[in-house]
């Protein structure tokens, strides 16, 4: 009799956790996009059918190919009613003002991804755009210059989508080589990946945080845009349109016909603005999550200098609980940072001797660039946060915690797809100006 009384109550036990997993789980959902043609496909998609309210912030964005594409699609929505907020990075809008003209080129050669105009600008704003710039160049400000805020980025990738409850985020900006359409490097694109989020409760905090960037700073300030004629700002448009309807039918886009799962829970982890040292941010976000390791952790980085408090975590889980620590970074040779990658070798080279850590080169054709952290079966972090010392003191990072061991397979595809393009780490010669730089920027970030 009590046998058959505890199999029942172990029944409806079983029954009404089963039910409220999957009410907890379809409120919960989230999508890993790794082709570039795919993630495209997305965000194009998100933006024709958003009805309510866009932001979208993005670190680098290119003002002559896709990304002028991607801004006449956000135009598009504000003109059809839907709120449209864009910020920018000053690096991606240079305030030359009125600098004589080849130094002005001279500029733009150091920094050509800074090809978003103040002709766009006007055709942004004129058509319901709200567009600001975060922590613009302003060259003809000398005092700009005297203070660490200068290097201050905004380098999140990020857009909000708030009638879906939706949030799409990675570490691919809206430049040209990021969806492999480069013609100066033909065919070649970035070892990437992005998260699509669907979830009420991720997207509202995603919200508050977007909110902050754009209101509550001293930092955002709208770019300046007098002096521009009507015959600029005309051809922007139409440049704009034709762009927006190549999309169509481009190359560069394949429909995707993939949907986000069901997944335990999602959490979005930011850093505050002004406040990156004071309040819990990124790296105290990240090295909670290391310390939850009980089998494996996974690191997938391009730029890698990391601070002492993120190896004393990983050095923790290895010797308390045997924890095996993965870690994959590019090449000396095909990375576009050398002073991060030589960080990275001197400290290589004292890891690879300390027991619990497997470090890996990649050398693919396309360069990496990913940035995840993968923790025993199920939590996987997809962010902006690359693990260098840029990343934690000085740029504004975010990125997802999700917990979920199927999501978590979608995230080992993507491990596997590095780790078939990656050797185990053999010592790598440095040039003694990289040798110096990079024994000045490892001294620098240990006694930070």
């Amino acid at each position: 009799m009590f046998k058959g009384v505890g199999v029942s109550f172990l029944a409806i036990v079983l029954s009404v956790s089963a039910l409220t997993h999957r009410s907890y789980g379809q409120d919960q959902q989230a999508l890993l996009l790794l082709d570039e043609k795919e993630v495209l496909d997305k965000r194009i998609k998100l933006i024709e059918q958003e009805t309510q309210e866009i932001t979208a912030v993005y670190y680098l964005w290119d003002g002559v190919d896709i990304g002028l594409a991607a801004l006449a699609a956000y135009r598009a929505a504000a003109l059809r009613g839907v709120k449209v907020r864009i910020m920018f990075d000053g690096l991606s809008v240079l305030d030359t003002g009125k600098l004589p003209e080849k130094l002005k080129e001279a500029l733009e050669a150091i920094i050509p991804s800074a090809s978003v105009t103040r002709a766009i600008f006007n055709s942004l704003k004129k058509n319901c755009v709200e567009a600001k710039v975060f922590n613009p160049l302003d060259f003809n400000k000398l005092n700009h210059y005297v203070t660490l805020g200068l290097f201050s980025r905004e380098h999140e990738k990020i857009t909000y989508f708030k009638s879906q409850n939706t949030v799409l985020l990675g570490d691919r900006n809206w430049q040209a080589i990021n969806f492999r359409m480069n013609a100066k490097y033909a065919g070649h694109s970035y070892r990437s990946v992005e998260v699509l989020v669907k979830s009420e409760k991720a997207a509202n905090a995603v919200a508050a945080h977007l909110n902050n960037m754009w209101d509550h700073s001293e930092k955002v300030r709208f770019a300046k845009t007098e002096g521009i004629s009507e015959q600029e700002e005309e051809a922007v448009s139409q440049k704009m349109d034709q762009l927006l309807e190549s999309l169509k039918t481009s190359p560069a886009r394949v429909e995707s016909c993939a949907e986000p799962i069901s997944v335990r829970s999602v959490r979005f982890i930011h850093d505050i603005m002004d406040k990156k040292r004071e309040e819990s941010g990124m790296e105290r976000d990240l090295i909670a999550l290391i310390k939850r390791a009980r089998h494996n952790i996974t690191i997938i980085s391009p730029y890698f200098s990391w601070t002492k408090r993120v190896e004393a975590a990983l050095n923790d889980a290895i010797r308390y609980h045997s924890v095996r620590v993965k870690i994959y970074v590019p090449t000396l040779s095909t990375t576009d940072a050398p002073l991060s990658s030589a960080v990275f070798e001197l400290q290589a080279r004292r890891l690879s001797q300390y027991p619990g850590y497997d470090l890996y080169l990649h050398s693919g054709q396309d360069m990496l660039h990913g940035k995840v952290i993968k923790i025993d079966d199920h939590i996987s972090v997809i962010s902006s946060h690359n693990l260098d010392f840029v990343s934690e003191f000085i740029n504004y990072e975010s990125g997802f915690v999700i917990d979920s061991i199927p999501f978590g397979r979608q995230t080992d595809q993507f491990i596997k797809q590095v780790d078939s393009e990656s050797k185990p780490y053999q010592k790598q010669e440095l040039s003694w100006g990289n040798k110096l730089a990079g024994q000045i920027a490892k001294w620098f970030i240990e006694h930070w």
